[in-house]
């Protein structure tokens, strides 16, 4: 008789048992190494901003917000490394639980709940957790709206969906934004299709105080909330100009036609009255074309959160479509839409296969050790110190500084350039980071001018690591020109060491005017000469876009425009890429620099390579205007 009911019981959650199972597999690993460049330099900022509560908006901006660390659980800190622990498991599980209820109020098949667990496997990567955790808050809210959640635990669901996506707001930026399409759809829906108002108040309160008590908890001042949205604005606002990249072309193609199915869908079940599809689309809408444009913008690894975000969302699209019955007139339609869903279920899976082969194998079974580690450590904070000490001891070795250059710093303030923050981790120097803490995330004249400004004061760090170094086959000295500019007067070269030049601020102030030189144009492709002068010569580059660029610049990315040197020596340089939103603050135009040595010289006032003129190009000229001009200002 028990062995019956032991069955029975089995029988009645086997679902449920298989969704736990594929939970456990696909655990999250919650123990993550610090290393050098320029990824784990920012993953290493995050940490130490929220240990010494740098405060957002105005000691520091960044696409992520005070939260960010959560996703990355570094062997930094230990009290911040539970929290990523505990942040982590709560989304994994969070996210599980949204999915198995979704499919078992759809009164979904074995099959579905079987192709459903397939897409965990293949998707649920640690890089993700953002993403995942905003998705259950909207198949949270999409059940509330079709009346699949009990009338006792609406109010509790609401309140908890609230929490998640103010907790998700304040960890990246475009998490915020589609926080705030998913609250005013889900208000919007509840008033058409209810005349409610009550559940949509729920859930913004919920979201407003959630938001509010998350960031005094992080030790935020109130005061700093509204900085805190500009920057972010900002940043995702000018992040498509600066960050472009372009990728395979097979890649695109499947991103095409993936968009092109999902307006298919959304036309079919508007046209076709089926209201609770029509329902889930518009919930998620910002979430798609947000994944898109992650994916596409920067098309590089990125390109694997469209991937696995539209094979879920094609999986739970399939579910709809093949739960309910269905009119013979609509039967052959509903087939095709089977099948090209089937199709694209294939495609993305094969896909993510082929694109990050090495992200399949984010399980229980091939990282066995780090779980391993990750138990040992959850209560053993002297081991955790001990991990903590040879990390530095090893990234030491990644970044040797002469001695004579330590000394130089001492106990000084210091920033470094353009990214290594590793660097003064290992060595535990006094980091007094510019707002925007790496110079690849200016974006845009907006952070630039957030940088002059800490650089042309008295918040000014007392030395800077300066390495000539840039990412997209950029030109270095353009990716934050006019802070500088502000470095150019306001720092003295003092030591070098490696790929490292250290300056020394000494006491001259810099005013940021400097002597009108006039201004010029030129057509795309031609030479521009540049004026004579003593000094330095700095010039505001204005390019603009056409209406066709400035349409593809929206709905995908900009195409790249590129600055080519011509020096007096002969020498023609190599193009380099430039961002128009950058260059119009005033860029280095009077010497060309293509290593630390060169880099040196100009702060020793000891220039050798001089620019005769210049050339602007673009592979693509229907994107811009076929001239651009340029203010030139002199510099002594």
């Amino acid at each position: 008789m028990n062995f019956n009911l032991i069955m029975s019981q089995i029988s009645r959650f086997k679902y449920l048992i298989l969704f736990i199972i594929a939970a456990l597999w696909t655990l999250p690993q919650a123990l993550q190494y610090p290393a050098s460049g320029l990824d784990p330099s920012w993953m290493i900022s995050l940490n130490i901003a929220a240990a010494d509560h740098f405060q957002y908006g105005k000691d520091i901006v960044f696409t992520l917000g005070p939260y960010g660390f959560l996703k990355y659980p570094l062997i930094m800190n230990y009290p911040l490394w539970l929290c990523s622990v505990v942040y982590l498991y709560f989304v994994h599980v969070t996210f599980i639980v949204a999915i198995y209820l979704l499919l078992s109020r759809l009164n979904a098949k074995w099959y579905h709940y079987l192709m459903v667990i397939a897409v965990f496997l293949l998707t649920f990567f640690s890089i993700l957790m953002n993403w995942w955790l905003l998705i259950s808050c909207a198949v949270l809210l999409y059940l509330i709206l079709i009346g699949k959640v009990s009338q006792g635990h609406i109010l509790p669901t609401t309140i908890f969906a609230g929490f998640c996506l103010a907790l998700g707001s304040l960890m990246k930026f475009d998490i915020f934004f589609n926080s705030l399409f998913l609250i005013a759809m889900f208000c919007l829906l509840c008033f058409i299709l209810k005349q409610d108002l009550m559940h949509g108040l729920t859930l913004i309160f919920s979201y407003l105080l959630s938001f509010i008590g998350l960031w005094v908890l992080a030790s935020q001042n109130i005061s700093n909330i509204i900085p805190y949205l500009v920057s972010g604005y900002q940043a995702t606002r000018s992040y498509n100009e600066a960050m472009a990249l372009n990728g395979p072309l097979w890649q695109v193609i499947i991103g095409m036609c993936s968009l092109g199915l999902i307006a298919i869908l959304f036309f079919y079940c508007l046209l076709n009255g089926r209201k609770q599809e029509l329902i889930f689309l518009v919930l998620n809408a910002s979430i798609l074309f947000t994944a898109f444009k992650s994916g596409y913008v920067r098309h590089d690894i990125h390109v694997i959160f469209f991937f696995s975000i539209f094979l879920l969302m094609f999986a739970i699209l399939l579910v709809f479509f093949t739960t309910g019955g269905t009119s013979e007139t609509e039967k052959s339609r509903l087939n095709l839409l089977r099948v090209l869903l089937i199709v694209f279920i294939i495609s993305t899976s094969a896909a993510i296969c082929v694109t990050a082969p090495e992200m399949v194998k984010d399980n229980l079974v091939f990282h066995g050790d780090i779980y391993e580690m990750t138990i040992r450590l959850s209560g053993n904070q002297m081991l955790f110190n001990q991990l903590v000490a040879g990390e530095k001891v090893s990234m030491e070795d990644k970044y040797p500084l002469d001695p004579s250059v330590l000394r130089i710093i001492n106990n000084s303030t210091i920033d470094i350039f353009p990214w290594d923050v590793a660097l003064l981790w290992a060595y535990n120097l006094s980091w007094d980071p510019r707002p925007m803490i790496q110079s690849q995330g200016v974006y845009g004249s907006y952070f630039d001018d957030m940088n002059y400004e800490h650089y042309s004061g008295n918040r000014s760090p007392e030395d800077i690591l300066y390495k000539f170094a840039t990412v997209d086959g950029r030109y270095p000295l353009f990716d934050e020109p006019k802070t500088f500019r502000s470095i150019v007067h306001n720092y003295t070269f003092v030591n070098k060491s490696g790929e490292f030049i250290l300056l020394k601020r000494n006491e001259r102030q810099y005013n940021g005017t400097g002597i009108d030189l006039g201004s010029k144009s030129a057509s795309m492709g031609s030479n521009l000469l540049i004026p004579d002068w003593k000094g330095d010569i700095y010039g505001e580059i204005n390019i603009h876009y056409t209406l066709l660029g400035n349409i593809i610049y929206i709905l995908y990315k900009p195409q790249p425009i590129y600055i080519r040197f011509h020096l007096k020596n002969g020498y023609f340089s190599p193009r380099f890429r430039i961002i128009p939103g950058l260059v119009k603050n005033g860029v280095l135009l009077s010497q060309y620099v293509n290593n630390s040595d060169s880099l040196a010289r100009v702060f020793q006032d000891n220039g050798t390579t001089y620019v005769e003129s210049i050339s602007i190009e673009t592979d693509q000229p229907y994107s811009y205007e076929k001239e651009y001009s340029i203010h030139f200002t002199g510099d002594y």
